[in-house]
């Protein structure tokens, strides 16, 4: 209680003093933490490196024959659409830079679905054969359904190759 009356003796503000007659510090503020902005134009950056990335694995994927390549253009594009959709213009400026990107990322969306789509068509157009050839070791049942030469039945000695019977492409 001695605590008590001393400060409300004082008839003034002061600084409240500790146990020992020591002033009490306050106690610090939490820091500042700057609000959430919508995004600017500052994360334009990523969301063009995410329609670049879209834009060059969509046929990279037709190249290598993967979907799941394809499965991850078309997932930078979706993410640079829907991030692009969020970009604030700020005031004062005609936003074209913003409309050049959003068409850029529907352009990624487009590249993507279409590269996905024929690699997933080519997956399962293959599929089978590649499943029966793991299963009876004949790899070779492969290369005869893409035209090449399996080279196991001899059929390079009978198109012009050596007569001596080998298998060898060259004689």
């Amino acid at each position: 209680m001695a605590y008590l009356s001393e400060q409300s003796g004082s008839g003034g503000p002061s600084a409240p003093e500790g146990p020992a007659g020591a002033p009490q510090v306050p106690a610090p503020e939490p820091p500042q933490v700057p609000e959430p902005k919508g995004d600017g134009l500052g994360s334009l950056r990523s969301i063009q490196a995410l329609v670049t990335v879209s834009i060059i694995a969509g046929p990279v994927s037709m190249i290598v024959g993967g979907v799941l390549l394809s499965a991850v253009a078309f997932g930078c594009a979706l993410v640079a659409l829907a991030k692009v959709r969020r970009v604030e213009v700020p005031e004062g400026t005609d936003g074209a830079l913003v409309q050049a990107v959003r068409r850029q990322a529907m352009v990624g969306v487009g590249i993507g679905v279409v590269a996905l789509v024929l690699n997933a068509v080519t997956l399962a157009l293959l599929m089978p054969g590649i499943i029966e050839a793991a299963q009876t070791g004949d790899f070779s049942s492969l290369l005869d359904g893409a035209g090449m030469e399996g080279g196991s039945d001899g059929s390079a000695a009978s198109e012009g190759g050596s007569s001596s019977g080998s298998s060898s492409v060259w004689g």
